[in-house]
């Protein structure tokens, strides 16, 4: 690796964001504790373009890959600061968000980066939240630490998980 003249991003993480529309196919579903193959399809092309943008020359068909997805369905839960261990990418459907709250917040992935700093630089390495709404679609590295804050009214999200394999 080489350093460029100027600012130099060395860590960076990137995170997804796009949005569809939610068909209510997918809700219906998802109340079944099933995942539409229309909505797998849509993630899948998702990872592709994700991989596309960090390794150019890469794209998701270089893999062997499986998934696993599951259904959360919460009315005023939160969830605890976790990753997705052993997978590559995770994603999130967000297929209904009709209240308050339930923002996801993601967790600078570097540890204790900021330990020696003076507390002026501390808010460089503050949690990020987001307040998802219906239709968005975030993808992330499955390393990066994330929780979700508690919701009042009903929160759908299908989340799924890639694993990459070698095709030898």
């Amino acid at each position: 690796m080489s350093l460029n003249a100027g600012l130099n991003n060395l860590y960076p993480t990137q995170i997804q964001l796009e949005k569809i529309p939610v068909k209510q196919e997918y809700i219906n579903s998802a109340l079944q504790q099933e995942v539409c193959p229309e909505l797998r399809k849509l993630v899948v092309e998702g990872w592709d373009k994700y991989i596309q943008s960090i390794l150019p020359g890469k794209k998701l068909s270089d893999w062997k890959f499986e998934s696993q997805e599951w259904i959360n369905i919460y009315r005023s839960e939160e969830m605890e600061y976790h990753t997705h261990s052993g997978s590559q990418l995770s994603t999130v459907v967000y297929l209904e968000n009709d209240g308050e709250g339930g923002e996801i917040t993601f967790y600078d992935p570097r540890g204790f980066a900021a330990r020696g700093y003076d507390l002026s630089f501390r808010p460089l390495f503050n949690p990020t939240d987001y307040m998802p709404d219906t239709g968005d679609i975030l993808t992330f590295p499955s390393y990066m630490y994330h929780s979700v804050r508690p919701a009042k009214g009903l929160r759908i999200s299908v989340v799924f998980d890639l694993f990459l394999y070698n095709k030898s």
